[in-house]
């Protein structure tokens, strides 16, 4: 009997000892998991930390670049807003320098044409007023005996010949 329970207690504390063996084996395998999976997952929090660090800069940058490129356009405008001024301003001035070149021109002819024109001013300005006033009367006379010469002349050809007393 004592055998036979010497024999037993072996055997149970064997047993005991292979289970405990087997849970041991199983609980340190289940730990090493752990530990991995915790490094991967902070190995995952460190990755998404840096990514996040990575898109804040990066959203920092092209938020700078956005007001980088918004200045330049309002200054590509204003450029623009100034050179359309300058252009109507140009444009106008091109066409008053035309036209002033072109009066320039005409008074360069008109000078090389006065050399040869010789502009004589009357000793006595009034005696040519009464010479051209006399002309004018002699004129206005004679255009008046003239219609009365006309006249005669039709009444005549029609035989119209009536006095007038």
């Amino acid at each position: 009997m004592y055998v036979s329970w010497c024999f037993n207690s072996v055997v149970l504390m064997l047993t005991n000892f292979l289970i405990a063996l087997y849970f041991g084996q199983r609980f340190f395998r289940v730990m090493r998991n752990h530990y991995k999976l915790v490094a991967e997952i902070t190995e995952f929090n460190s990755i998404v930390r840096e990514s996040r660090l990575s898109l804040d800069y990066t959203t920092t940058k092209v938020s700078e670049a956005m007001k980088e490129i918004e200045n330049d356009i309002g200054e590509e405008l204003n450029i623009t807003h100034n050179l359309t001024k300058l252009k109507e301003q140009m444009s106008s001035l091109l066409a008053h320098f035309t036209k002033i070149e072109e009066e320039i021109i005409e008074l360069v002819r008109m000078s090389s044409n006065m050399t040869s024109i010789n502009v004589a001013t009357p000793s006595d300005i009034n005696s040519e007023v009464k010479k051209i006033l006399r002309r004018k009367k002699n004129k206005s006379e004679s255009s008046e005996n003239k219609t009365i010469d006309d006249t005669l002349k039709y009444l005549i050809r029609n035989d119209d010949c009536t006095v007038i007393g």
